[in-house]
Formats: structure tokens, C-alpha cells, sequence
């Protein structure tokens, strides 16, 4: 299935990522949920999950995303690897 991603989705990652990153360096839990990530970054989750969604599964109802994976994960998806 080919489909095109709307430009703003694709600007928020970098925010996703900023955020997950910086919630990794503070280390307080390895897992969190769209919900708090909304909260931090003032967007709904919603929003968050929607977006996600685009590039697959990352995380699962009621545990949450795991915050290493969805980084590399996101990393992988800006060709950051590279």
C-alpha cells in the first residue's frame, strides 16, 4: 500500500523525537504512553497515535511505547541511520 504523508505529520516527528529522547537521558521509566507524551508536548494523543500510526505499530493499548524503540524507530524513519 503506497500512500503519501501529510507534510505536518512528517514535521512533527522531529518533536516526537526531541521529546523521547529527552525523557530517555531523564531515565525515569523505559515506557510511556500517548497520553503523558501529549501532555509534555500540548498536543492530544490522539494526534499522537493517529500520526504514528502512519509508519506502523509502535506501541500497545495499555502498556504504552516502549521509548528506546520508538527513538530508533523514528531515527530509522528521518534516514538519521544513514
Amino acid at each position: 500500500m503506497d500512500h503519501e504523508i501529510p507534510d505536518i505529520v512528517i514535521g512533527r516527528l522531529p518533536v516526537y523525537l526531541r521529546e523521547l529522547s529527552r525523557m530517555e537521558r531523564e531515565g525515569e521509566r523505559s515506557t510511556t504512553s500517548s497520553h503523558e507524551l501529549a501532555e509534555r508536548l500540548g498536543i492530544s494523543s490522539a494526534q499522537i497515535r493517529k500520526d504514528l500510526s502512519h509508519f506502523g505499530e509502535f506501541g500497545k493499548q495499555g502498556t504504552g511505547y516502549h521509548v528506546h524503540y520508538l527513538i530508533e524507530r523514528l531515527t530509522e524513519i528521518w534516514h538519521l541511520t544513514h
